[in-house]
């Protein structure tokens, strides 16, 4: 059984998209260009909608790398359109790092996202299964915050303390 379409599907366009054309403009600006703030919002909307259609499923480091490249590169032409410079290396390697750190960001996001939605899409089966079945329904385990240190806060809060005590003085 596949889990629904996610209703975040948008959020993750808008960064993709937005983070994408922001990170062209900030290098365009660097490189000494002007930046039409209806321009920028147009191209992040553009890019916003395409990457909407793009993102149905997971997506992995290498498809996300070709989706900022192509965004960038898009939007490179699009803003330096009016002007004069050239291509040089220095601005190509700019492009590459930013886009490859980007791109790492965005997938660790990505996979994070959907570790998250399917522990509760298998949350929520769990749940339905247990209704149907007449059985109550499961309380999920809280994730343990500090590893190694379970057995000991374990031992020490969860256990019954009446039979550990001395004994209290009749009177």
């Amino acid at each position: 059984m596949k889990p629904p379409v996610s209703p975040w599907r948008w959020v993750r366009a808008w960064v993709l998209g937005g983070s994408a054309v922001a990170l062209s403009a900030a290098g365009h600006m660097l490189g000494g260009g002007h930046v039409e703030p209806v321009l920028l919002g147009l191209l992040v909307a553009l890019a916003s909608l395409a990457a909407y259609g793009w993102l149905r499923t997971e997506r992995g480091l290498i498809a996300i790398v070709a989706a900022v490249t192509v965004v960038q590169g898009a939007a490179h032409v699009i803003l330096g359109a009016g002007h004069t410079h050239g291509s040089s290396s220095a601005m190509l390697a700019g492009h590459v790092v930013a886009g490859l750190a980007l791109a790492f960001l965005l997938r660790r996001g990505e996979s994070r996202i959907f570790a998250a939605a399917r522990r509760r899409y298998l949350q929520w089966q769990i749940a339905v299964r247990c209704a149907l079945a007449g059985l109550g329904v499961p309380r999920p385990q809280q994730p343990r915050l500090i590893a190694g240190t379970a057995t000991m806060l374990t031992s020490w809060f969860d256990t019954d303390v009446r039979g550990r005590a001395p004994p209290v003085a009749a009177l």
